[in-house]
């Protein structure tokens, strides 16, 4: 059963790429490994989200809007 997923540390991409500086994560946690509190599906995710995307280069991260805050992706 999956219980947490890697930290993607999104504080530290927001410093790697020029694009996510003026984006606010509010989930931040310095744990490698973060527990998994619910999974959305698909149809949930539409439920949620915002509309703003922030694009990088190629291969690069991107940022997502919902009305749970920032996704890095």
């Amino acid at each position: 059963m999956l219980t947490s997923v890697p930290n993607a540390h999104p504080e530290k991409q927001k410093k790697r790429y020029d694009h996510m500086k003026g984006i606010r994560f509010s989930d931040v946690s310095k744990e490698e490994n973060l527990q998994i509190h619910a999974i959305l599906g698909v149809t949930d995710y539409a439920h949620i989200r915002a509309g703003h995307m922030i694009n990088g280069k190629d291969h690069e991260p991107m940022a997502k809007e919902t009305t749970l805050g920032w996704t890095l992706m």
